[in-house]
């Protein structure tokens, strides 16, 4: 079954995105594998990562260019509409 899979990075979540802290937070240090890595990984296999704009605007940095969009209404209207989508599997918020 396929799914279409968002991820949605909100305030504090937010410092994923910005550029150079993903690359410095280790997952596993045995493997080298930093959460950066993962979210190249994901994006690869077509996960879309979204920033709320006034998380942007909190953390005021640049973000990594595996966010694929940054808008004020990604958490919204978007996320409203899929939760009452009868093909939404899980939704976590």
């Amino acid at each position: 079954m396929l799914h279409i899979v968002d991820v949605v990075f909100t305030r504090l979540s937010g410092v994923l995105a910005v550029a150079g802290h993903a690359q410095n937070l280790m997952l596993n240090v045995h493997q080298h594998r930093t959460v950066y890595d993962v979210i190249r990984e994901l994006q690869k296999a077509c996960v879309v990562f979204r920033l709320h704009t006034p998380t942007l605007e909190f953390w005021e940095r640049e973000v990594i260019a595996e966010i694929d969009e940054t808008d004020e209404t990604v958490v919204a209207a978007p996320l409203r509409e899929q939760a009452i989508s009868d093909g939404t599997v899980t939704f976590t918020f």
